[in-house]
C-alpha cells in the first residue's frame, strides 16, 4: 500500500462526510425557515388586540337622534384610533414547540388526500425556535413565555409595557412529499380570553402559503 493511501482515504471520508451533512442540513434549515416565514401571517390573522379600550356600548333603544349621532362619532373616532394605534406592547411567545396529535389524519382530511399519508420525519426534532428570528411589527416586544409568571398569574404581573397576549405554536409537521404541512396555534389575551386551532399550509408557485386557519376552541 502506498504510504499516502491512509491520508487519501481519510480525506475522501472527510469530504463525503461533509457532503452528507450538507445534504441533511437544508431540510432542517428549510423547515425552520418555513415556520419563521409563516408565523407573521398567522399571527396577524389570529391576534386580538385588547390593549386599546373599546368605546362604550350603544345607548338604549330609546335613544334620540342626538344620542345616535354622538355614538356614531365616538365609534368612528375609535376606528381611526384603532387604525393608528401603535403603542409598544409585550408578547409572551412559547418558544418551546408543542406536538400535534394525529397530524397525518388532519392533513389527509383537510386536503382530501385519498392515498395513505406519511410524515417526513427527517430531522423532525425541532423542539425550540429562536424568538429573535421571529419577525413581527416593531410595536411587539417578544419575550419567552417562560420568563413570565405561570398560569393565569401572567395576567396579574406588573410589566414595563402592556401585555398584549400569549402566542403558542406547535412544531411544523409535513408529509413526506413536502406538499402539505400543518401546525397548531393558540392565542390568549386573558385568563378567559383567547382562541386556537390549526394552520394548514401548502406550496404554491414554489412558496409556502397558509391554505386555511381553523378555530377549534374559543375562551
Amino acid at each position: 500500500m502506498n504510504k499516502h493511501t491512509p491520508y487519501i482515504i481519510f480525506f475522501v471520508v472527510l469530504i463525503f462526510g461533509s457532503c452528507s451533512l450538507k445534504e441533511k442540513e437544508p431540510f432542517q434549515e428549510s423547515k425552520t425557515q418555513i415556520l419563521y416565514d409563516i408565523i407573521p401571517t398567522l399571527f396577524d390573522s389570529v391576534f386580538v388586540d385588547v390593549t386599546l379600550i373599546p368605546p362604550p356600548p350603544p345607548p338604549p333603544w330609546e335613544m334620540t337622534k342626538k344620542d345616535s349621532l354622538e355614538y356614531k362619532k365616538a365609534y368612528d373616532n375609535y376606528l381611526i384610533e384603532l387604525e393608528q394605534y401603535s403603542d409598544t406592547v409585550l408578547l409572551a411567545f412559547q418558544d418551546s414547540l408543542l406536538k400535534i396529535d394525529n397530524p397525518e389524519k388532519l392533513l389527509k382530511e383537510h386536503f382530501n388526500v385519498a392515498t395513505p399519508m406519511t410524515l417526513d420525519t427527517t430531522n423532525s426534532n425541532m423542539r425550540v425556535i429562536d424568538i429573535n428570528k421571529v419577525s413581527l411589527p416593531d410595536r411587539f416586544i417578544i419575550r419567552s413565555l417562560y420568563t413570565f409568571p405561570e398560569g393565569t398569574y401572567i395576567w396579574d404581573g406588573n410589566y414595563d409595557h402592556k401585555l398584549a397576549g400569549a402566542f403558542l405554536i406547535s412544531d411544523l409537521e409535513m408529509e413526506k412529499t413536502r406538499t402539505y404541512g400543518i401546525l397548531e396555534w393558540g392565542f390568549m389575551c386573558g385568563s378567559l380570553c383567547g382562541h386556537g386551532g390549526y394552520a394548514f399550509i401548502t406550496k404554491k408557485d414554489g412558496k409556502w402559503i397558509i391554505d386555511h386557519i381553523s378555530i377549534e376552541w374559543v375562551a
